[in-house]
């Protein structure tokens, strides 16, 4: 945060403002502007919950990588940053934005693990977390649990692979049939053939897999 002088009607106000700043209304006065900063204020105390939460589990995740700790992340991430209110009319903050959330949420958690050197910053930049929300979204907890490393199950992360799909790869990868090379071609191949048969003939029975 950081200090700002600002002029609502004849009233001037020294306050603070954080990354993302309300923009002012002309007809806005103190008292909602006054508002809008304490709303924002108990977001940011909840954003500042989360990182102490996605902190721990990003060291933890540091010894012992998994998919299933990406998973727990990704979930974490999700619940917040898509929480938005039930009402889809309603308007958003600014500082509410997807991608200023990601922003802010990953400059807080810098903070916190800024004195772990051998936490490389990279590993848990917007781009990964936002795989991490997709691999939350795509498989279930079951199939986060399952004993495939990470880097595999990153290859199934496809919208187009339905549960059945990934348990059939999972099965396979447990089997140990699968580098990342080949089942990207593998998984690849599939969705190929997949959407051929799908415009094919609408109706086919998908559960045969080859």
């Amino acid at each position: 945060m950081r200090k700002k002088t600002i002029k609502i009607g004849n009233k001037v106000m020294d306050i603070e403002v954080y990354e993302t700043e309300i923009p002012l209304d002309g007809n806005m006065t103190v008292e909602e502007y006054r508002k809008k900063k304490d709303q924002e204020k108990a977001y940011d105390a909840e954003l500042d919950k989360l990182a102490d939460e996605l902190s721990i589990k990003l060291m933890e995740k540091n010894k012992e990588s998994s998919t299933l700790a990406y998973w727990e992340i990704g979930k974490l991430i999700n619940e917040f940053v898509c929480k938005a209110s039930s009402d889809v009319n309603q308007k958003k903050e600014p500082y509410e934005y997807f991608n200023k959330a990601y922003d802010r949420l990953i400059e807080k958690i810098n903070k916190r693990l800024e004195n772990k050197p051998d936490l490389d910053r990279n590993s848990y930049s917007v781009p990964y977390m936002k795989k991490w929300v997709r691999l939350s979204k795509l498989f279930s907890r079951a199939q986060a649990e399952r004993p495939v490393p990470y880097p595999l199950a990153h290859e199934l992360l496809y919208d187009e692979l339905d549960a059945n799909d990934v348990d059939f790869f999972l099965d396979r990868c447990e089997d140990g049939k699968f580098d990342n090379t080949t089942l990207r071609k593998a998984v690849e191949d599939y969705l190929e053939k997949k959407n051929y048969r799908r415009k094919e003939n609408p109706n086919v029975d998908r559960s045969e897999k080859k």
